[in-house]
């Protein structure tokens, strides 16, 4: 309602919902300066998919509803067919968006850049880059 044509807004929150616990273990890492493994910025995982998924999904249905009873029965309908997802997933063991998730790895390099640019991982040249190892995330993204 503030910002009711922020079309970029859901889509991050969609992906920052999935990825909370992800990303407050990395800022608690960072903090106390331990090497972090990768995070949901630098190779992001199938959480960062489904988030951005079902807020693009709201974005198509949920948005273009010509009045607020569209858009809650949009609303519902993508929260129960999450729910349900979710309820297979558990039950036969496969993650759903793991598949999209590797036909969209082709933009693992402008994640990487992203990652050089904002100098996320271990610093150059200090001890935890050192006990890293050559073949770490933090490395590659710097390269």
């Amino acid at each position: 309602r503030i910002h009711p044509r922020n079309r970029l807004l859901p889509a991050a929150v969609g992906v920052i919902l999935y990825n909370t616990g992800a990303a407050f273990r990395w800022l608690d890492e960072r903090a106390r300066g331990i090497a972090s493994k990768p995070h949901f910025l630098t190779e992001p995982g199938s959480a960062a998919v489904r988030g951005a998924t079902l807020a693009t999904l709201y974005l198509v249905f949920g948005r273009r509803a010509r009045d607020a009873r569209s858009r809650n029965r949009a609303l519902v309908a993508i929260s129960m067919a999450e729910v349900v997802l979710e309820v297979l997933e558990d039950a036969w063991g496969f993650d759903a968006f793991e598949a999209l998730r590797r036909r969209l790895a082709v933009f693992e390099d402008a994640a990487q850049s992203l990652a050089k640019a904002c100098r996320l991982g271990v610093p150059p040249g200090s001890e935890l880059d050192k006990a890293v190892g050559p073949e770490s995330p933090s490395r590659r993204a710097r390269s």
